[in-house]
């Protein structure tokens, strides 16, 4: 996603793994990542699991092995 958003792609790599809860409002939700943002000086780039995954198709991120999904990848890649 970030490749068609952003002309800087490789200055947007994510540096924080969150979670969404669908029960939560949205609007709760990116509150709380611009209050976090602003906390650090207004940077900080998120790799957010609800967005970065096909809510419709699954099974094919979900392995045997974690560690080999786009969430261990994920977690590898941020803090």
């Amino acid at each position: 996603y970030v490749e068609l958003v952003s002309s800087h792609e490789r200055k947007q790599r994510p540096e924080w793994f969150v979670s969404h809860w669908w029960g939560e409002p949205v609007v709760h939700f990116v509150f709380c990542l611009q209050e976090f943002a602003y906390q650090r000086g207004h940077r900080a780039v998120f790799w957010v699991c609800a967005y970065c995954n096909n809510q419709h198709e699954l099974t094919g991120d979900i392995t045997l092995d974690p560690s080999c999904s786009s969430f261990g990848r994920a977690f590898r890649r941020t803090r």
